[in-house]
């Protein structure tokens, strides 16, 4: 059965100012990460630590050892931050260390680091401020 709507369809509405004001538009909070990045882009060279190949600056190249959310206090800590091309970050964030040791034999040094990090924030003498 077919149904039959006798009303006409509305108006559809200007797109006027009034109508993109009502957007939400998406807001960013900014943590300094970018200009840090820019920084340690320029610092290195623009080379991935484990290929030494170069990379772009992009935000996805910039990989945090120890992750924001379980330690929120080495976001902007440069040794935190490695520069690596977007697979190895991938691998690492989403794939087992075997996974990412067997695609880039030279990616050990990330847990080697890892290892050296998380015991650096969890002696007693960690330094939060220092950089």
């Amino acid at each position: 059965m077919i149904y039959f709507n006798p009303d006409p369809k509305p108006e559809a509405r200007p797109k006027g100012e009034k109508y993109f004001s009502s957007i939400k538009q998406k807001t960013r909070k900014v943590t300094g990460e970018k200009a840090l990045f820019d920084r340690i882009y320029e610092e290195r060279k623009g080379e991935c630590a484990i290929t030494k190949l170069p990379v772009p600056n992009k935000p996805i190249n910039f990989m945090h050892i120890l992750g924001k959310g379980a330690y929120p206090m080495l976001r902007l800590k440069r040794y935190n931050i490695l520069l690596v091309q977007e697979r190895i970050h991938d691998l690492y964030d989403n794939s087992s260390m075997e996974k990412l040791c067997a695609a880039f034999p030279g990616a050990f040094r990330i847990y080697e680091l890892k290892v050296f990090l998380k015991e650096k924030v969890n002696s007693k003498h960690f330094d939060r401020e220092e950089d």
